[in-house]
Order: C-alpha cells, then sequence, then structure tokens
C-alpha cells in the first residue's frame, strides 16, 4: 500500500510470501504488506485518498477488518457450496457476499454497516442486484472497453433525506427566478435606468438568473431522471459545467459591483466611461478557472455521472475565485467606509450631500 504515513507508526511494511495455483502447480511471490501491533498483516491496493484515510482511526480499521473477513467467508462459501446450472453464480461484489440467483429475479442484500464512512442508517437499508434473463449478473461498461458486475447501493444512503434537499433547493431557486424575472424587466423598461450602476445590476441578475435554472434543470435530472445521470451524456457534463460557471460568474459581477462603487468614491467620483473591464471580470474571467478545472477533471480524474460528485482538491479551482473575490469586496468596504467618514468629518462636509446620496443608494443595492 502507498502512503503507509496513514497509518500508526507501529504498523511496519515487511515482505511476505504469498502463492498462486496455475493449475494444480502453486507458485510463490512476494508483496509488501502492513503488520499490525498484534502480529497480524493487511495487504491491500488502494490509491483513494477517502480510502485512505480511512485508516486512520481505529473505527475505520475496524470496518476494513470486518469487510475482510466477510470477503473470506464468502469465499470459503462459493467453494463449499455447489452452484446451480443457469443461475447467477454466487459472487463477491466488493462489499458483500451475493447467492446464487434464478435468472430474472432482483436479489436483494440487507446493506452492511462498513458501507458507511459515518452513522449507520438507523433504518434497514436493503442492495439490489440484478440477474439477467441470460443467467449472468447485470455489468456496466468500462472506460477501457471491458466489463464490471454491477450492484445497486444507492439505497443503502438517505434517499428520502437527500430528495428533501433537493426539493427544497428547487423551491429556493425557483423563488429567485420569480422574483429575478420582473426586476429585470423593470430594469429593462425605463430609460431612466440605463446608467451604468444599473447596468451592473442587471448583468448581475441575469448570471443569478442563469445560474438559478441551471441548478434546477439539474437537480429535478437528479431527482427524476437518474439513469440520464449514469449514461453521463455530453450535455449533462455541459449542464453542470453550466452552474458552476453562472456561480462564478455571479461572485464575480459582486466584486465588479464593489469594485465600480470604490472607484467611484477614490476617484472623487469620476463617473467610469466604459464597462468593458467589467465585462471581461463578470463573463470572460470565469471562463479561465473552468477551463483548467475541466482539462484537469478530464484528464486526469475520470468521466462519470455528469460530473456531479465533488472530487475534493479539484473543487478548489472553482471555489478559490470567489474566496478572493469575496476577500477583494471586503478590503473594497473597509476602504470605503473609511472614505465615507472622512467626507462626514470634514468641514465642507454640506457641499458634496448629492454625492453621499448616490452613494448610499448603492450600497443598498
Amino acid at each position: 500500500m502507498r502512503n503507509a504515513d496513514l497509518f500508526v507508526h507501529k504498523w511496519k511494511i515487511i515482505e511476505s510470501e504469498r502463492k498462486i495455483w496455475e493449475g494444480e502447480v502453486p507458485r510463490a511471490y512476494n508483496i509488501s504488506v502492513l503488520e499490525t501491533p498484534d502480529g497480524s498483516t493487511v495487504v491491500a491496493n488502494v490509491s483513494s485518498e477517502t480510502q485512505l484515510s480511512s485508516f486512520k482511526v481505529e473505527e475505520g480499521r475496524d470496518k476494513w477488518r470486518t469487510c475482510c473477513h466477510a470477503a473470506v467467508s464468502c469465499c470459503q462459501q462459493m467453494m463449499s457450496e455447489p452452484q446451480p446450472a443457469g443461475y447467477c453464480p454466487s459472487t463477491w461484489d466488493g462489499w458483500q457476499c451475493w447467492p446464487a440467483t434464478p435468472p430474472d429475479v432482483e436479489a436483494k442484500r440487507p446493506c452492511p454497516p462498513y458501507v458507511y464512512f459515518g452513522k449507520p442508517s438507523s433504518c434497514p437499508k436493503m442492495a439490489t442486484k440484478q440477474c439477467t434473463f441470460r443467467g449472468t449478473w447485470y455489468s456496466i461498461p468500462e472506460r477501457d472497453g471491458g466489463f464490471r458486475e454491477w450492484s445497486n447501493y444507492s439505497s443503502c444512503g438517505d434517499p428520502d433525506k437527500i430528495s428533501s434537499r433537493l426539493y427544497v433547493h428547487i423551491t429556493a431557486y425557483s423563488i429567485s427566478v420569480a422574483a429575478l424575472l420582473p426586476a429585470l424587466c423593470i430594469f429593462m423598461s425605463y430609460k431612466q435606468l440605463r446608467v451604468h450602476r444599473i447596468t451592473l445590476h442587471k448583468h448581475l441578475f441575469i448570471s443569478l438568473l442563469f445560474e438559478a435554472t441551471s441548478v434546477i434543470t439539474l437537480k429535478l435530472l437528479q431527482l427524476h431522471r437518474k439513469d440520464v445521470i449514469e449514461k453521463n451524456p455530453a450535455w449533462c457534463i455541459g449542464l453542470n459545467l453550466l452552474t458552476k460557471y453562472t456561480s462564478l460568474s455571479n461572485y464575480m459581477w459582486y466584486l465588479c459591483e464593489g469594485y465600480y462603487l470604490h472607484k467611484l468614491l477614490a476617484s472623487a467620483f469620476a463617473e467610469q466611461n466604459s464597462l468593458v473591464i467589467f465585462y471581461l471580470i463578470g463573463w470572460v474571467f470565469p471562463l479561465l478557472p473552468l477551463s483548467i478545472y475541466v482539462g484537469v477533471r478530464g484528464y486526469w480524474r475520470g468521466n462519470k455521472n455528469c460530473w456531479i460528485l465533488p472530487m475534493d482538491d479539484l473543487e478548489w479551482i472553482i471555489n478559490l475565485p470567489p474566496l478572493l473575490a469575496l476577500l477583494i469586496n471586503i478590503l473594497f468596504v473597509v476602504n470605503i467606509i473609511r472614505i465615507l467618514v472622512g467626507i462626514m468629518r470634514a468641514p465642507n462636509a454640506n457641499e458634496p450631500t448629492q454625492y453621499r446620496k448616490a452613494v448610499l443608494s448603492h450600497i443598498r443595492w
């Protein structure tokens, strides 16, 4: 196992002999295993950082031991029991043992407690595995062109709670759409509102509207078309990337609002002549981190489930720009307050009254 530092220092890597049988002839070979403090050995071939981190605590190690014992029992059971002709054969799917099953029957097994890397579900959950009419287990295609047997453990989660959260998200974003549409209509209907400040508001509202509609569509797919998520079509990946792009764009337009107000005050209330720089920040810049994310995830991390599941460290490519935008806006706000306090305390503070009103109205937006 690589990254042995995740284990307690008392665990050590040793050489161990294993045997395999080629026909009737055994062949010995050496492998690296981990020796526990009690003298037993653990061998594994794991590349997932999430799985590796589960070995850090005794609870995680105990779950792995339980899983390994279940695998050994399954192997012994398969070797000792005859396999009925025409049935899907008994098998170990990596999590638990499935008995021989008649053709065209869906086998069901309780979700084992070690599939949960947290608190197990309080209610019994059942995993399923489909035996096809040909007497073979249902398989899904792999990227290398091969196939692997597939078991459905999605019910081992808490689908009711997940569905409720998705409905809450859809409801919240629907309310946003209902509020944004009339606001945009008002902004676009009156010539008096065609000023730079309102233009920035319009683009921010448009980005919010795009994000809300794309998120609603994606959540509806997760609720009602899980088969589409599993098939992983290109348009589904594009929809997920659109939600990320519009979310990035939201934060960039927030930054544009703060930058505009700060420039208005810091430059003696000089009006902005062109909004090109704001368009570049709000609509073009988000394409840069998104392109890096697409390139890295598409090349190194595989392509499945419409990229809905986050990839831990890769998500920082998307999350870092919004954090920086918020930090810069905080600095803008601090400096704006400093400037306003200076104006209020000035001897001729009554002169720029109209400017202070304009600034306060912008802050309210």
